[in-house]
């Protein structure tokens, strides 16, 4: 791959029936000068679904790359897309969404991933009645209107892509749990997420190896944690080692000269148990 300099086609395809191009055909528009052709050829619900009517076998990376593949192979592009969301626990009424958007270009063999996470306000809501509901509801119209949808469960249903006054219309008994539509099309707080996993993936694709060209020279997490060692005793510390960008091609590594390979004695619970 190093040999010839690497090149997004004029077309990459996405795989997509959330409507996710409108987020990331701009981006790489304006990086790349590339255009998105999205297919939803094949329906990604198969592959798992927000109200968990369809559960998800895959990580949320096997998921994209699959996505991506399928890309290719519906549209025949060498080069595709895939997206995958994740929406974990809650911190202060606050719900962790991680993104992923994975490249491939099947002449190359070459993956790249792109990702990103933030806490977004959008969480489950669980009301008694519906002046209860209407005030947990309120920052959400006040701030979304009825760009953000909602999904409500009644006599074991599942109705989604409603805005507040058809939720209301839809409750047949309380309580009630709502949950909030994160498809994306339907979420625009998650849409701000996709877009920080393509900015992302435009960093990993526009980062080039110093030795061989190749693209995807970043820093990539390990499962696998070093920690930099006491600068009094040698010991190691409870501070990891910084990730050096490295390249998939050649096994390149950034030299790590210009970093430190000692940490204060602060870190060290044999210096300071």
């Amino acid at each position: 791959m190093g040999s010839t300099p690497f090149t997004l086609n004029r077309q990459v395809a996405l795989l997509t029936k959330h409507e996710k191009q409108s987020v990331i055909h701009p981006l790489l528009a304006a990086a790349f000068d590339t255009a998105i052709l999205q297919t939803d050829a094949f329906d990604t619900d198969k592959l798992g679904t927000f109200d968990q009517r369809v559960p998800r076998v895959l990580s949320p990376v096997e998921t994209a790359l699959k996505k991506a593949y399928l890309a290719c192979e519906l549209t025949g592009q060498t080069q595709g897309l895939g997206s995958e969301g994740s929406f974990n626990g809650t911190i202060a009424g606050a719900t962790l969404n991680q993104e992923v958007l994975a490249f491939v270009d099947t002449e190359r063999d070459l993956q790249v991933i792109g990702f990103a996470q933030q806490y977004i306000s959008l969480r489950a809501i669980e009301a008694q009645d519906e002046v209860a509901l209407g005030e947990q509801m309120q920052p959400f119209i006040e701030q979304y209107a009825d760009a953000q949808k909602w999904m409500l469960k009644q006599d074991g249903k599942w109705l989604k892509g409603l805005s507040f006054r058809e939720l209301l219309a839809s409750i047949k008994h309380w309580p009630c749990i709502i949950e909030p539509d994160f498809r994306a099309m339907y979420c625009i707080e998650r849409q701000t997420t996709i877009e920080m996993a393509c900015k992302d993936l435009i960093r990993c694709l526009s980062s080039h190896c110093p030795k061989c060209s190749a693209v995807n020279f970043v820093a990539k997490p390990s499962s696998e944690k070093a920690y930099l060692a006491c600068e009094w005793c040698g010991s190691d510390t409870t501070k990891l080692k910084p990730v050096m960008p490295s390249c998939d091609e050649c096994g390149f590594v950034e030299p790590e000269a210009q970093t430190s390979q000692t940490a204060p004695a602060m870190y060290c619970m044999q210096c300071n148990p």
